[in-house]
């Protein structure tokens, strides 16, 4: 399996929830992420949901040069990706991330491929 797809950028994990007095509560710019990436995949959305161990490649394109952490985004990603093209984000062995040029209004490119799942041996351990 190999698919594309570009979604707008992600938001950060530190976004997620908002506080207040009596607890917190999803953000609601959150959810109008979650909302406008749905609508971008969605015609391309595969008919069975993979269960295979996969790599996921992603490309960030921020809509500015203002610094901001890449890593914050990639967990919301995942997330949004589970129920959609995968059964459980604990699919993805391999994850790229990368930080790509500025782009008017951000955006988010993913590579989703198949991967084998042969065991991965830690040179630096005693062989066994």
């Amino acid at each position: 399996m190999r698919c594309e797809m570009l979604l707008p950028l992600p938001p950060s994990v530190n976004r997620l929830r908002r506080y207040a007095k009596h607890g917190s509560y999803p953000n609601p710019k959150v959810l109008a992420w979650v909302e406008e990436a749905h609508r971008a995949v969605v015609r391309a959305l595969p008919e069975e949901l993979s269960t295979d161990i996969v790599h996921v490649e992603v490309r960030l394109y921020g809509p500015t040069k203002a610094r901001w952490d890449i890593d914050n985004r990639v967990k919301v990603l995942l997330d949004f990706l589970e129920g959609r093209y995968l059964v459980n984000d604990t699919q993805c062995d391999k994850l790229t991330v990368r930080r790509g040029p500025v782009h008017k209004g951000g955006g988010c490119w993913v590579i989703i491929e198949t991967m084998d799942p042969g065991a991965l041996v830690c040179p630096a351990w005693p062989a066994s």
